[in-house]
């Protein structure tokens, strides 16, 4: 989370956030964790926000609740990056979702999406590769994703019961919200960190120059959020 005076709430304890390790299998690989969150500023900040039975929802390096400070990242830099790297631009406001399995990216092919604005995302295939979106992205159904999504605002899970999940790591300019219009983390998602699902995507786009981002923090700044 790049912003420390975010007001984010935690309900409920179906969602996990997961900085340890995870293979592109969904199994722990037994590596060094990444912080469940990590943010450039103070943690405790976040931490007094975390009620104490979502504690252990938050896991990672540092313990729990495991939310750790981590260096700040030039987001412009990134989504612009994104919007001259893109094999698939979607305009502001759009509302898609891919219609068969490895439309939207393979660990062979992974692909780059770019949202000129705030777009949403539903449906109950995924994604492999890199999502950056210059706005908010709203993901409903039970969509998964494999690899990197960076947004410049709010991340808003929706769709109440839907099995979400990401592996790879998440970069958010604000926080996570579900469909309220507060800033929460609720409902059945997981958030898992995965150096592998990050290498993996970021090899395939060597010619781009967003690989610089991976050459420059410590690896457990790419657990900006689950990672």
């Amino acid at each position: 989370i790049q912003d420390v005076a975010t007001d984010v709430t935690f309900n409920g304890n179906s969602f996990e956030i997961n900085g340890n390790d995870h293979r592109i299998d969904g199994n722990l690989s037994g590596d060094l964790p990444a912080p469940g969150i990590g943010l450039p500023g103070d943690p405790t900040l976040l931490i007094g926000k975390i009620r104490d039975k979502a504690y252990n929802n938050i896991l990672g390096a540092g313990g729990n609740p495991s939310v750790m400070t981590v260096p700040e990242l030039d987001l412009r830099d990134l989504i612009d990056e994104g919007a001259r790297s893109a094999d698939i631009t979607l305009e502001s406001g759009a509302v898609v979702q891919p219609t068969e399995p490895g439309e939207w990216g393979t660990w062979h092919s992974p692909a780059i999406l770019y949202g000129t604005g705030s777009i949403h995302i539903s449906g109950n295939d995924g994604s492999i590769g890199i999502i950056i979106v210059d706005g908010d992205l709203t993901i409903s159904g039970s969509f998964q994703h494999a690899g990197l999504i960076i947004v410049r605002g709010e991340v808003i899970f929706s769709g109440g019961g839907n099995k979400k999940r990401l592996l790879g790591s998440l970069i958010v300019a604000d926080s996570i919200v579900t469909d309220t219009a507060e800033l929460n983390v609720s409902g059945t998602i997981d958030i898992l960190y995965s150096r592998d699902a990050i290498r993996r995507v970021m090899a395939s786009f060597a010619r781009y120059t967003i690989l610089n981002w991976r050459e420059g923090p410590n690896p457990t700044a790419l657990g900006a959020m689950g990672g």
